[in-house]
Parts: structure tokens; sequence; C-alpha cells
């Protein structure tokens, strides 16, 4: 397939696909491990799938992996395309730098965020609500907030104190997954306990060991934010079909888990 000729992202994966040959998945996730890139076999196959977009980190890394380098800066240019169509399409008009004022982008002093009404992208480096996209149920830690395996639930609540987070310190080799920490615990990391790999398992916090089962990458996707373990590759979210209040949150299949906003504060 001409790489040029990938208009969906089931033809992108599927351009990816061709280029991998007879190499199996698991060769190219070792080959981008080795090479210090974090991509997991399970991220390989969704991405050849067409379920998601790489990121611009995994695409190198699957590029590298094929031998195919020299068409890094190519497929980097069509993501971009697939993820941004309309800026694609359009010429730059000067009154679109209007619409990035009014988006609130704040650079100063390494603090950065981008907030808007009813925006899917994740704030970073201030106090969050992370909230239920469907609902005003938030993310808290109910139990005593100072205590090692606290369960993180689901909870109403306006109250200022409940339910506040910091996402921020990225992870040195992949800076799309990030720590997580309730406001006012800064030792504290939100996590897979105990480095789990499998569905419905709990998600706690924990003392902050920079392991991968302690960082997320917050994915913009139809409706919200996946919240995704680097370790495991799932998803954080409520166990069953629906989010209710006092529910203790696990990770699970990333097409099933809910969809969750970031609310600056």
């Amino acid at each position: 397939m001409n790489t040029s000729e990938a208009a969906t992202v089931a033809e992108f994966g599927a351009a990816l696909r061709e280029l991998r040959g007879r190499k199996t998945q698991q060769n190219i996730a070792d080959h981008a491990q080795r090479n210090h890139f974090y991509l997991h076999r399970p991220d390989l196959s969704a991405i050849e799938r067409g379920h998601r977009l790489p990121t611009a980190n995994e695409l190198r890394a699957i590029l590298h992996a094929c031998d195919r380098a020299d068409l890094v800066d190519e497929f980097i240019g069509l993501r971009e395309r697939l993820v941004n169509p309309a800026r694609a399409s359009r010429p730059a008009w000067p009154w679109k730098w209007v619409a990035v004022a009014a988006a609130v982008v704040v650079v100063a002093a390494g603090v950065w965020f981008v907030a808007t009404p009813g925006d899917t992208n994740a704030v970073y480096h201030r106090p969050v609500v992370i909230r239920h996209s469907d609902s005003d149920l938030r993310l808290a830690v109910v139990e005593d907030p100072g205590d090692r395996g606290a369960h993180v639930v689901s909870v109403e609540s306006s109250s200022r104190e409940l339910g506040m987070w910091r996402i921020g310190d990225p992870h040195k080799s992949d800076g799309n997954f990030f720590q997580v920490r309730a406001l006012g615990r800064p030792s504290l990391c939100l996590e897979a306990f105990q480095e789990s790999v499998a569905e419905q398992s709990y998600v706690v916090q924990w003392e902050c060991l920079g392991r991968e089962h302690q960082f997320w990458r917050f994915e913009q996707v139809s409706g919200g934010l996946r919240i995704v373990n680097m370790h495991s590759r799932l998803c954080l979210g409520a166990p069953g079909p629906e989010v209710r209040g006092g529910v203790r949150m696990v990770q699970r299949d990333c097409d099933e888990a809910q969809r969750w906003i970031t609310v600056p504060e």
C-alpha cells in the first residue's frame, strides 16, 4: 500500500502491518524495548487492526524495528493529517489565532495547561478533578488519603478538597505517560495494584516508586479520555458497564473502559 493512500486509521494500521512483513508483533515489541521505546505487543495489535493511531514515539519504535527509519517523517506527517483532518485541508487564516487564544494556553516557568469548555484534552501540572465524562462522579480516595493501598473510587462531590489530583512528572523514557497524585499527597501515586497486568485488578495509591505501573497516558478518544496504564496497557474504569458512586476503580480492556475528562480548579 502506498502510504499516501492511507485515508483512515484502519488503512494506516494496514500500512504498518505490510511494512512488518514476516516479523512477528513480538519481534517488533522486543526490538522497541531493547532500544528504550515502550511498545508492547497488545499495543501493536490494536494499532495494526485500526483500533487506534500510534503515538509519535510508538510510530518511531515500529518503523525502526521494521528497518524503515527512513519513513518516520512521512508516517508522522500522515498521522498528523489523520488526527487533525481539518487543519490539513484548510488554509491557515489569521483569525485562527483568536481560537488558539480562547483555548487558554499558558506556558510559564515550566507550568502549562490547555483548557476549553467541554474540551477532552488532559490538563497537566495543575490541580484538576478527574470526572466521568457522562456524569458528575469524580475519582477520589475516600479512605485515609495518606494510606498506601487506599482504593480509588468514584464519588459525587462538589468539595474542593475531595477528589483533586495533579497529573505531572512524565516517564523518563516516554513523555506520553505521567504520574498521578492526589493533591496534598505528593509521595503517593496512582498505580495498578502490585504491578498487575490482569483485568479487574484494583487501582490504588501507593508510594511513588518510578515504575511503569505508576504511569498513565491520558488518551483522547471520542467522548473523552481513556486513562491507560503504561505497564499493563489496560485502562482505568469501573468494573461494570456503568460508573456508580462508591465503586472501586479497576483496570480493564480499553475498548470497554469508561471515558473521563480533566477539569482544572
